[in-house]
């Protein structure tokens, strides 16, 4: 079974932004990059807030790479030096240059999660809450217990999920499966192997943890959409269909019921061509190198869509 983005499910990424960025008197400015998993975090967070009407945002798009003469992408990075003379106002609130970084009256914050705490701690003062108790649009909640579940597995995706995305060798099976396994960095087959046991092991901690705060919809349970969904629901995957991952099929179908997330969904066509240096290893953005060290692949660029479907197997 694969986790796809079923065709009923409106993408409507690149509307959001061309909205967003038309925004006048925003409360705060995003500054992010469209194709960037790590923004997206802090991009569907905004829009929750937005779509309960707690603020107003614009979009400013960062392209942190040098661009080829064809005007497409590289990942060939900017220099901060670049980058300032570009963006100066993004590099007053994000010094090392990187994306997501927002400007809210004034002060600057920058990465993912510590902006999304922001983002809780600023706006749960103000905003509305329904019959239950609970509120609308900020996604930490006030429970000290629910709140330390969602840190912890947060943590947990960021530190044993994510960095095998970007090193297991998944290839790509198809526009469906919206780019599962999207990063295919390992150039050797022990390196590939070795991520492909510990992705597995790590949604497999992810499925039970889960389980284990609720049996079904998003990670706290029925209509109780957190920062939680959003450490993970960027970087869409496949799973075996093995009730291993049950858990995490149940999630993501919650996920594809939330409107504020699906505005943030891009096309999948445009996601591939982003990637491609990736696949064939030539890229050299500042997480390819942290994650493929000095070594340098000396093999033939192969386009994504050459590649044989090979779905992740337990």
């Amino acid at each position: 079974m694969r986790i796809d983005i079923s065709p009923s499910v409106h993408l409507g990424g690149e509307e959001t932004i061309a909205h967003r960025q038309q925004a006048t008197n925003p409360d705060i400015t995003l500054y992010s990059s469209w194709f960037c998993p790590f923004a997206q975090r802090v991009w569907a967070y905004l829009e929750e807030l937005a779509e309960h009407d707690v603020i107003q945002y614009q979009w400013i798009e960062i392209n942190p790479y040098e661009v080829r003469s064809d005007g497409g992408f590289t990942k060939q990075p900017l220099s901060l030096e670049a980058k300032r003379q570009q963006y100066p106002d993004f590099v007053d609130v994000s010094p090392r240059g990187l994306v997501p970084a927002i400007n809210h009256d004034g002060f600057g914050v920058n990465d993912s999660m510590v902006i999304c705490e922001y983002l809780s701690d600023v706006f749960e003062p103000v905003r509305p809450r329904k019959d239950d108790g609970r509120s609308h649009g900020v996604l930490l909640p006030g429970n000290v217990q629910d709140k330390t579940k969602i840190r912890i597995f947060w943590e947990h995706i960021s530190s044993q999920v994510i960095p095998c995305f970007y090193r297991y060798d998944g290839r790509v099976q198809s526009l469906e499966a919206y780019l599962p396994c999207r990063l295919l960095m390992c150039g050797d087959q022990v390196g590939r192997e070795d991520a492909h046991v510990k992705l597995l092991a790590g949604l497999r901690y992810a499925n039970n943890f889960m389980l284990s705060v609720s049996s079904s919809g998003f990670f706290l349970g029925e209509g109780r959409y957190s920062l939680a969904d959003l450490s993970l629901a960027p970087w869409k995957f496949q799973v075996p269909n093995t009730e291993e991952y049950a858990r995490l099929h149940l999630w993501w179908q919650a996920m594809l019921s939330c409107k504020s997330f699906c505005r943030t969904l891009v096309s999948p066509e445009r996601l591939m061509e982003n990637y491609e240096e990736y696949s064939d290893g030539t890229a050299t953005s500042e997480i390819a190198r942290s994650l493929l060290g000095p070594r340098s692949i000396a093999r033939n660029p192969a386009k994504i869509d050459s590649y044989v479907a090979k779905p992740l197997e337990a």
